[in-house]
């Protein structure tokens, strides 16, 4: 009888032209190779026991992804490991599961799943402004512009006295009283933290 070659313990039967028996062999239906195993054997009391196996497939066919052990799909990743942009070979990110997006093409914004519009941020993160890739204040006034375009913007209501500015003896003045939100240094623009 010929039997598998795994490890010394197993005694069934070799499946087919595999080198081990069916339980031992690659799950994948076209390979005959040997599923991964977890390394040594482990000894209990003094008594060495048959080798364990990781996951279903061989090392071939497995997931190059730390600890994973699902078959892997195009390229050297398994399905929930692989990015879904086009042509990508970036491993998606494990810390937003089910996005399916690598660091490359998830926006970077902390905390943020969503896919980048143009630049390194998403559409609700990118300014509004026509062809400005600069990252946008989301919440508050200034909400959905870069420091830069929000300023000029407010510069722009204020310079036609519209906008919640009225004409006073100096000039446009703010009804309401300073803001310092809107200060042109940029201070108070709060955004979200990047990630790099």
């Amino acid at each position: 009888m010929h039997c598998c070659h795994f490890d010394r313990h197993c005694q069934h039967q070799r499946f087919g032209v595999a080198r081990t028996c069916y339980l031992h062999k690659c799950a994948d239906a076209n390979c005959v190779e040997p599923k991964q195993t977890a390394g040594q054997p482990p000894t209990i009391f003094g008594n060495l026991y048959p080798i364990w196996t990781t996951g279903q497939f061989c090392e071939k066919h497995t997931c190059t992804v730390f600890a994973c052990q699902e078959k892997k799909g195009r390229d050297q990743l398994c399905a929930a490991h692989t990015c879904l942009v086009r042509n990508c070979k970036g491993q998606a990110s494990t810390e937003f599961p089910g996005i399916g997006l690598c660091s490359e093409h998830r926006c970077k914004i902390e905390d943020c799943s969503q896919k980048r519009a143009a630049g390194y941020f998403c559409q609700q993160h990118t300014c509004r402004k026509t062809d400005c890739k600069e990252q946008a204040k989301t919440e508050g006034r200034g909400a959905g512009y870069c420091p830069c375009h929000y300023r000029k913007r407010r510069k722009r209501r204020n310079a036609g006295g519209w906008g919640g500015m009225a004409a006073g003896p100096y000039g446009n003045e703010n009804v309401g009283g300073s803001d310092s939100s809107d200060s042109d240094d940029g201070a108070g623009f709060g955004y979200p933290h990047l990630v790099w």
